[in-house]
């Protein structure tokens, strides 16, 4: 009669820890196809109620199990067949579920944690682009398609695309200054939760953990924001004053410079408007 029925009993069911009875369970296994016919909105209201669970994962892998994640998030349920590394014996779904029972329970850190290892399967096919990257195309255009709040959605793309940011630094190594500058540039406000789904992922992949890195990015962030304003960075030129100095028109071009401007300032954030255009 209304298949959210089916996502509701799933939520509840692990929300207050109940099993689900023999016929129900069947029921829902014989019947996952119709939740195909439910409205997009509908089903993001429930999603995010189970994601913002004390423990998402048993609602997630109720989903699975029932044939229900195939039908509406079929880019989460291909993780169940993949192992997280060729040395480990954790899916990158059960992988996906610690992250996610990690990170803290607000919508955009639950929904990131959630799509964050999403692109390790086609990645190979996108070689111009790393896996986090291809990972937050696919949360972008999934989360768009359950009309997610579009400042939600732009939130989780830069959690997932940053959160392997310092993946080249040991546990116990301070990023540089450079790097950190530009992290902070890249998530902008949301850096936050980058941060949190860095700490989420180091700690729970099987392989090359590392607990203790967030605290020493943390800490380096709050120390280099007592001698500048590293979250909120004012670059001293735009692209208008580019078009002026150089009289030129706009175009990728000015980009190109931009970018140029953006990694000097990143060396020396004290860096003047006249020193830009050498």
């Amino acid at each position: 009669e209304d298949p959210l029925r089916i996502l509701r009993t799933i939520r509840f069911a692990s929300r207050f820890g109940w099993g689900i009875e023999r016929n129900t369970w069947m029921g829902i296994i014989k019947t996952a196809s119709l939740v195909e016919e439910l409205s997009s909105e509908r089903v993001r209201d429930e999603i995010e109620e189970m994601l913002l669970a004390y423990k998402p994962s048993e609602s997630m892998y109720r989903l699975l199990r029932s044939g229900v994640m195939e039908k509406l998030i079929p880019d989460l349920g291909d993780l169940d067949g993949q192992m997280e590394n060729k040395s480990a014996k954790v899916t990158l779904f059960d992988h996906t579920m610690s992250v996610l029972d990690e990170v803290q329970p607000c919508i955009e850190s639950r929904l990131a944690a959630l799509f964050h290892d999403v692109g390790r399967l086609l990645g190979e096919t996108t070689r111009s682009k790393t896996l986090n990257s291809f990972s937050a195309e696919i949360a972008r255009s999934d989360l768009k398609d359950f009309k997610f709040p579009k400042d939600v959605i732009e939130s989780v793309s830069i959690a997932i695309t940053h959160h392997g940011d310092f993946d080249i630094y040991s546990d116990t190594t301070r990023p540089s200054d450079k790097k950190l500058r530009r992290f902070i540039a890249n998530c902008g406000d949301d850096y936050g939760f980058a941060l949190d789904l860095m700490a989420a992922n180091n700690k729970m992949r099987s392989y090359n953990k590392k607990p203790h890195q967030v605290g020493i990015v943390l800490n380096a962030i709050e120390k280099m924001n007592m001698t500048e304003e590293i979250k909120h960075p004012k670059i001293p030129i735009n692209g208008h004053d580019l078009m002026k100095e150089f009289n030129i028109k706009g175009g990728r071009h000015i980009s190109i410079m931009l970018d140029k401007v953006k990694e000097a300032f990143f060396d020396n954030p004290n860096i003047t408007k006249d020193d830009c255009f050498k």
